[in-house]
């Protein structure tokens, strides 16, 4: 069977979004694991992730697409942008004090 041209890209889409899926999907764990052990709502830094990475892949994927006229080169910056936002939300969770670093708690261990 042969396959046109914008046949060949859709199935290339279809795989690639559901890969992009199972990646994003295996990335929320550790956020959900990290924003548990700071104490915080993990289904608010879930839905963080997800917002960052569809925002930023939509909008670097237009910009990029607007600029170069080229499908590849705008896919590849989408995900490195996309990519780029999943490490950005975890290191501001990284940034947040532990659970356990209260005043009270260090002002008692120090004291045993």
């Amino acid at each position: 069977m042969v396959f046109s041209t914008v046949q060949k890209l859709r199935i290339l889409h279809k795989k690639r979004t559901m890969l992009e899926i199972f990646v994003l999907l295996a990335l929320l764990k550790p956020i959900e694991a990290l924003a548990k052990r700071k104490g915080l709502k993990p289904y608010k830094w879930r839905l963080t992730t997800v917002g960052a990475w569809f925002g930023s892949e939509f909008v670097i994927g237009l910009f990029t697409y607007l600029i170069t006229n080229n499908v590849l080169i705008s896919y590849g910056a989408a995900i490195a942008g996309a990519i780029g936002s999943y490490f950005y939300v975890k290191n501001k969770l990284n940034q947040m004090p532990d659970k356990e670093d209260d005043l009270l708690t260090t002002l008692g261990q120090e004291v045993q």
